[in-house]
């Protein structure tokens, strides 16, 4: 119910009130078997809240999934800018998920119909986490340009 409660926030653009739904969801649910910890990250970046997008990301940073690689990614390059360690960050991306980079740059259209099921860096999974990141990275000055090197 929280997780419901907090997309339908998310969507009518209430980010507090959905960034507040979802970490009370993963205190209550720490094993997050919903992947509220994927859209919470959304959150913060979103809401520039940086500081807390770097404790909630350091949290899973044992966690090899498109989600967490790419929002980490994001939030490097808008703090640090383009460095020698955003660039090899950015190399890792790429060869754990390739498909990421076509649909976050409107090279592969999104479908119609999202996936219910996803793999570890298959087309879904990109798909997935495209389709709630990519007005993020769009927002962000140079971020596209930048992925697609």
């Amino acid at each position: 119910a929280l997780t419901g409660l907090a997309s339908a926030y998310k969507e009518n653009k209430e980010l507090r009130k959905a960034t507040a739904l979802l970490e009370k969801s993963l205190e209550l649910n720490p094993n997050d078997n919903q992947g509220n910890r994927f859209l919470l990250a959304t959150l913060y970046l979103e809401q520039q809240q940086y500081d807390d997008a770097r404790a909630h990301l350091a949290k899973y940073e044992e966690e090899h999934n498109a989600f967490m690689q790419y929002s980490q990614l994001l939030l490097d390059y808008v703090t640090q800018g383009d460095n020698p360690q955003t660039r090899e960050q950015r190399k890792a991306a790429k060869s754990y998920n390739k498909y990421v980079v076509q649909y976050l740059s409107g090279r592969k259209k999104l479908p119609k119909i999202m996936p219910d099921h996803y793999g570890l860096g298959d087309r879904n999974e990109a798909i997935l986490y495209a389709a709630d990141n990519r007005n993020l990275w769009r927002q962000v000055m140079g971020a596209i340009p930048w992925l697609l090197k």
